[in-house]
């Protein structure tokens, strides 16, 4: 009787567990990814100087996972993998710029939209841009940076604050919040640079590693506004929530400041939070990955999952259940590799071990040394046996990540001559043979070229080139050493060491976009436009959904006033990037060169709409307004571009233009002045200054010192002449017949020419 009744308890215990697993489907799903958020920097996995109660408190209400694990210590391969829920051996974003993830990929976002759900992405990094492939199923993608506001551009540096990001969020979610909704909210606070807002500054900056701290603060206070959001609109009750960070972030372990170069726990360990409605809080110890966020998310809004995904559903663990299988966790960085020649780094984890493949092998017992400080493989390789060959199988089934490009002979010949391809075999092999050195062994150097390049940004130009020539006696083969070299001197115009050191990295692996952008970009500045043409040209073969390329091809046709050549190319740029208000510029001032009216001033307007800082977009209008009789909305524009950009003496002196046209001699004076003291070297002001001064009874000796300053800051003909005359004029009057003659025969010998 008594095995009768525990038989019965069984079955419906069992009977209630699928039906719980089996229950209604979520009605919204919340994404937050916070990102360089390491796990151990939270209240809730146990640090004690966390200020993170919102997370804590969503910590103790949910389903915290103790051992999640990212992909990828990089922002965009790591993303890509939470969205596909594969790996980076499958789909090939191996490190952030210059990789895709290819439309071929159905995304996370796009399982959700085709199963009804109103899809938001809301993105606070330029390494997340749309451009990437990132932004696939979502409705509505916010990213829009506008690059020309700032003075560099790298993965890293263009970001804003999550704050603003949060903003946009909220108000899609306001729109939304009666339909079916996924969204994904980012934040990148917590990235270098350190520098969260006040009061948060003030409370962490005297602590170690405080401003970091600080950031994760800040971060936190505003999934605490998610959270507020979601209860005062009913919608906690019927929302999943699921907050992770993409990767970590070392504080010094292992000599790493930062990420992207190690694989240990530092930068892989990420905490993983995920709030089921109705569900109990649980503690979890398995190990899990970030590709488990898709399947997880698509069972418990009752979506199926593509075939593609290679993660697990975790929703049996959130529900208080078991994974049919205990999980291995796989990591790559392929950044020593790709930009330094050093060798790649690979690793599976469990909840015990680590295993990392490199030159020099590791394992580590991570129960007793969490760490990862002593490496057992010497001592216990046997262990490591099953590591080895689960890696072997993974990356055996895994796409190319290099895929060759064909160049013609005679292009080959040309570039090889310019310099963009080397004339040796380049040492880096491909990326299945032969060994390189272990990042390990390298961290010294890799410390020294981030304090370069850290020292750049800074202008501390003399500092940065000792410690880069430091770097590459050391070691040559180091490519991002001679692109920071080659920056250098194209900083100080020695534009031939800059193109040697771009040519020197090209040598090591001629596919290295930012040595050809620095080589074509070196040779623009010297205004050698054919070898210029020729590296854009080749990057546009490389990756053409890179605009960069484009613009600079667009560029140099407007130089050299070939307009259709300069259309064509910068309509490319506003096709793959249409948010960047400098393409949509420069291809209004191509229209207003072939004086398409219309159409330039349709470019300006759009430019000026997603930058209303973009330079000469309101003096390009106003020369549309001038040309088409428009004076006063002209004058208008062109006191706006002046009051925006001082320094545009152009204005000035079309205002000045303007101004004497209508009489008023009194501000074309103004103006031209103001011109002259932005512009000292700009002759024809002069001369025209002097010519007031004559037209209004004014200083004639004076007069006579402009038109001379005039005359030697002009080198056009047309100018000179006018000058002459104008001298002469002034002499006539002070009664100097002889220089007067004098004057009248220099400009007549220009007129002869």
């Amino acid at each position: 009787m008594r095995k009768w009744a525990i038989a019965v308890f069984i079955v419906l215990l069992v009977i209630a567990c699928k039906t719980n697993l089996q229950r209604k489907p979520v009605r919204n799903v919340v994404l937050i990814t916070i990102d360089t958020l390491r796990a151990d920097h939270l209240g809730c996995y146990g640090y004690g100087r966390a200020q993170t109660p919102n997370l804590d408190q969503l910590s103790q209400q949910g389903a915290t996972f103790w051992n999640a694990t990212s992909v990828t210590p990089l922002t965009l391969p790591a993303h890509s993998s939470i969205m596909t829920g594969s790996y980076p051996l499958a789909h090939g974003v191996r490190d952030n710029g210059g990789y895709y993830l290819d439309n071929k990929w159905q995304t996370l976002a796009e399982t959700m939209k085709a199963s009804g759900f109103h899809t938001g992405g809301f993105i606070s990094a330029f390494v997340l841009d749309r451009r990437w492939g990132i932004a696939q199923g979502f409705d509505e993608y916010f990213d829009h940076f506008e690059l020309s506001k700032y003075k560099t551009v790298s993965m890293d540096s263009v970001q804003r604050r999550g704050d603003e990001t949060l903003g946009k969020a909220l108000a899609w979610l306001d729109k939304n919040k009666t339909s079916r909704f996924f969204t994904w909210i980012h934040f990148y606070d917590p990235h270098t640079p350190y520098d969260p807002p006040e009061p948060f500054r003030s409370q962490f900056q005297d602590k170690s590693w405080g401003l970091y701290d600080g950031e994760i603060a800040f971060v936190d206070n505003l999934v605490g506004r998610i959270r507020d959001f979601l209860s005062s609109n009913n919608l906690l009750s019927t929302t999943l929530v699921v907050i992770t960070g993409d990767h970590g972030e070392s504080l010094g372990e292992h000599q790493e400041a930062g990420h992207g170069f190690f694989i240990y726990d530092a930068t892989t360990h990420v905490p993983l939070i995920v709030l089921d409605p109705g569900e109990k809080p649980v503690k979890i110890s398995d190990q899990v990955r970030s590709i488990d966020l898709f399947p997880t998310i698509a069972e418990a809004a009752g979506v199926k999952i593509p075939s593609s995904v290679q993660g697990v559903s975790l929703l049996p663990l959130v529900r208080g259940g078991t994974l049919p299988q205990k999980l291995t966790a796989y990591s790559e960085s392929y950044f020593a590799r790709f930009h330094y020649g050093w060798s790649e780094l690979k690793s599976l984890r469990t909840p015990d071990y680590k295993y990392i493949d490199a030159p020099e092998k590791e394992l580590y017992r991570l129960s007793q040394d969490r760490s990862e400080r002593n490496n057992l493989y010497d001592g216990d390789a046997s262990h490591a046996k099953p590591f080895e060959a689960e890696i072997t199988r993974l990356v055996s089934t895994s796409a190319a990540v290099e895929t060759p490009k064909f160049v013609d002979e005679d292009s080959l010949n040309k570039l090889q001559a310019l310099g963009y391809i080397g004339t040796y075999t380049a040492p880096l092999q491909s990326l299945n043979s032969g060994p390189l050195p272990d990042p390990k062994g390298k961290i010294r150097l890799y410390n020294l070229v981030k304090n370069s390049q850290g020292a750049a940004a800074e202008d501390k130009d003399d500092e940065a080139f000792k410690q880069i020539q430091q770097v590459l006696q050391e070691d040559p083969r180091i490519l991002e050493a001679h692109i920071i070299l080659g920056n250098l001197y194209s900083k100080k115009k020695d534009f031939v060491r800059a193109r040697e050191s771009y040519q020197n990295a090209l040598k090591l692996n001629d596919k290295y976009a930012a040595a050809i952008f620095g080589l074509a970009k070196s040779y623009e500045d010297e205004e050698n436009w054919d070898a210029a043409k020729a590296g854009f040209q080749r990057l546009t073969e490389l990756d053409p959904h890179d605009s960069k390329a484009f613009f600079h091809l667009g560029e140099i046709a407007l130089h050299e006033k070939k307009f259709d050549i300069a259309v064509t190319n910068f309509k490319h740029a506003v096709d793959l990037d249409p948010d960047q208000a400098g393409a949509r510029n420069r291809l209004g001032a191509c229209y207003l060169e072939m004086k398409d009216y219309d159409k330039a001033l349709a470019e300006f307007q759009k430019a000026l709409e997603q930058n209303p800082r973009i330079p000469n977009s309101h003096f390009n209008t106003a020369l549309i307004f001038e040309a088409d009789g428009k004076v006063n909305q002209a004058i208008q524009e062109y006191k706006k571009e002046a009051e925006l950009f001082p320094e545009t003496y152009a204005a000035y002196f079309n205002l000045s233009r303007i101004y004497r046209a209508r009489g008023d001699l009194n501000e074309e004076r103004n103006q031209l002045e103001s011109c002259i003291k932005e512009k000292p070297d700009f002759g024809i002001a002069y001369l025209y200054l002097a010519k007031n001064l004559m037209d209004t009874n004014g200083d004639l000796d004076k007069a006579i010192e402009l038109a001379t300053k005039g005359i030697e800051t002009t080198k056009d003909p047309e100018q000179l002449t006018f000058g002459h005359y104008l001298l002469a004029d002034v002499y006539n009057r002070l009664g100097m017949a002889g220089k007067a003659n004098n004057e009248v025969q220099l400009a007549k010998k220009l007129q002869t020419k």
